[in-house]
């Protein structure tokens, strides 16, 4: 056994042993714990920290293996199960994406890695029996296509979707298995049967071809899906709340004319209530009555959209028996499209009463202020008991219809970065908080 770790050893520097096992770390953790802006400095730590277990795990394999009088063929075969193993070790334990994704992800990096480091050792074959002196260059230049690949898997990355159907989840998963097991059947058979070289190699080449193509192809598909989701959201919400702030503007015009006439009418009322004619002042007030006024859900802040909006949601948590405790404090004149603003403020606002309607909550707190060049939009409600908070912090939808909801946090999200600003959502004290800033100052994409 030790005589293996010696030689183990003094591979590292007479071969690439340890720019193979850099690269392995680097794709792993490029692909399922990419840099962060705020800790570049994580991503190296993490690098180095697993090339330092890909060479630990492989001194005790290569003390076992020498031992044991293992076979070429068997030593690289636990070779790929040690990378396998970590793999798979780091994507439960480090990576943080949702299982799907890590599933899609780690089996494609991970096929991409055994079929490369597979095709690495049949070119440096073929090399070292026909040219001198390149053996190294190339074996360099085919760990780059791994390199390569993790750095486009984590640019084009899987983990900014929500949800991947189950056939096509299943799919990817057979082709990276059928890909994995392919190199491994070939292995097998080029040191059993004597194949040749050159053949195994076009093979790994094109398993190769095939894991990448597959991915992306499977990206593309699921980014278009996307994509139409987001669109026939966008636009059924900018049908509904177009309509919805058009009859509320048409309501709240209704509720001014009829204050209006009540301040005309209060002073004909006290005078037949001096006059002591109740007759006609219990007509008057029973025309009142008779409109049916929700005096509780009328908002005007002075600003008329934002009026509106408020109105319009205060109306239908009234429906429900539930109340707005309001903090408004608006600008009259605002830069945002009024679609925009009741799209975010709508869906906000809905999602909490929907959630109140589940839990028998009777209360919602809207805070909407300045701050600073900003606009502050703050909504937050008590969770229901048993509310499953997990979900709720991944942004996923509690309802039935998973491809039709659950993105309307997305759209607050990107029309809050349209207008230079950012959206935040937290669960606090068993409340779920939503805090969205507007950029007051952002004009046409950039600010003034």
């Amino acid at each position: 056994m030790l005589q293996g770790v010696l030689e183990y050893l003094k591979s590292m520097y007479t071969d690439t042993v340890v720019f193979r096992t850099a690269v392995l770390s680097f794709a792993c953790a490029m692909v399922l714990t990419p840099p962060q802006k705020k800790k570049p400095w994580l991503f190296f730590v993490e690098v180095l920290s697993l090339t330092a277990v890909f060479n630990i795990v492989a001194l005790i394999y290569e003390g076992i293996g020498t031992a044991l009088s293992a076979t070429f063929a068997v030593r690289l075969m636990c070779e790929h199960i040690r990378d396998i193993i970590i793999y798979v070790l780091y994507a439960l334990f480090i990576c943080r994406y949702p299982l799907k994704n890590k599933l899609i992800m780690t089996s494609t990096i991970l096929a991409a890695s055994v079929e490369m480091v597979n095709f690495s050792y049949i070119t440096g074959r073929l090399i070292d029996a026909t040219v001198s002196g390149l053996t190294i260059p190339m074996l360099v230049l085919v760990y780059a296509f791994i390199a390569v690949l993790a750095v486009f898997e984590s640019r084009f990355s899987m983990a900014k979707f929500d949800d991947f159907p189950t056939g096509g989840l299943v799919l990817i998963l057979i082709i990276n298995t059928i890909g994995v097991a392919a190199t491994f059947v070939t292995m097998l058979l080029d040191t059993a049967l004597g194949l040749a070289s050159v053949y195994s190699s076009m093979v790994y080449m094109l398993l190769y071809i095939l894991t990448v193509v597959s991915y992306f192809s499977f990206y593309i598909i699921y980014l278009e899906r996307d994509r139409r989701i987001r669109l026939e959201a966008k636009n059924r919400m900018a049908e509904a709340t177009s309509e919805q702030f058009r009859l509320t503007v048409r309501n709240m015009e209704d509720l001014r004319k009829i204050r209006h006439d009540m301040k005309n009418n209060y002073s004909y009322m006290r005078a037949l209530l001096e006059k002591k004619e109740y007759a006609k002042l219990d007509d008057i007030l029973s025309s009142f009555s008779s409109k049916k006024l929700k005096p509780e859900f009328y908002i005007d802040c002075g600003n008329d959209d934002m009026s509106a909006i408020l109105t319009m949601e205060a109306a239908k948590a009234y429906d429900e028996g539930i109340h707005l405790d309001c903090e408004i404090v608006c600008p009259k004149i605002l830069p945002f499209d009024n679609v925009d603003l009741c799209s975010i403020i709508a869906n906000l606002i809905d999602n909490a009463i929907d959630s109140n309607i589940k839990g028998n909550i009777k209360e919602i707190g809207v805070k909407i202020v300045p701050r600073n060049s900003y606009l502050y939009i703050c909504v937050k409600n008590k969770l229901p008991e048993g509310a499953d908070t997990e979900r709720l912090r991944a942004l996923k939808t509690t309802k039935t219809d998973d491809a039709e909801h659950g993105i309307g946090t997305k759209i607050v999200q990107e029309l809050a970065e349209k207008y230079g600003g950012c959206a935040v959502f937290d669960i606090q004290n068993d409340e779920f908080i939503v805090e969205v800033l507007l950029d007051t100052d952002f004009r046409g994409g950039e600010r003034v």
